[in-house]
């Protein structure tokens, strides 16, 4: 995070650090950018401002070796991200084109272990939603899949729905 800081990268927006490895991201396709927005706007539209903040594309410092960056996530509102504990992270978003694999597997994992309330994976190419939430022990139970058509509700931000067929362009 230092380096980031120190200006070393020349895209700072495109790495992740997971288990104290500096990841490149992938490029972000057409299709990506435009699901995650129209997401990440349909949250906004349902969240009291009093209550929640909605953040995209920013960096979460889980701790000195765990900063991932996800599509979208939501905290409570009034905390800074510098006084953010992992734990009161109550939804983050992935919106997956060309890294299921590692948002289903190492993400999870990640955000299960620092205790995020919940986390929805949008599978780009199979049309479905995988959401996780948590069993205790830092740990997900299976993830339960929501096909297009169906209506989420987020369990830890009551107030917020989704539905994949209305995001895709």
């Amino acid at each position: 995070m230092r380096l980031v800081e120190l200006g070393v990268f020349e895209h700072p927006g495109r790495i992740e650090l997971i288990d104290g490895v500096i990841l490149d991201m992938a490029a972000e396709g057409a299709e990506h950018g435009e699901v995650k927005m129209k997401i990440a706007d349909q949250i906004y539209d349902q969240l009291d401002p009093a209550k929640h903040r909605r953040y995209v594309e920013t960096t979460l410092r889980l701790d000195a070796t765990n900063g991932p960056s996800p599509d979208i996530f939501v905290t409570p509102a009034g905390r800074h991200l510098r006084d953010l504990h992992a734990s009161e992270v109550l939804l983050v978003v992935e919106v997956a084109e060309s890294s299921l694999r590692k948002d289903t597997e190492v993400k999870s994992q990640l955000y299960a272990k620092y205790g995020i309330s919940e986390y929805w994976v949008v599978d780009l190419e199979a049309n479905e939603v995988l959401v996780f939430r948590p069993i205790g022990n830092g740990e997900y139970e299976k993830p339960q899949t929501y096909s297009a058509g169906e209506l989420i509700h987020c369990r830890s931000v009551p107030d917020v729905t989704l539905e994949l067929a209305e995001m895709r362009p």
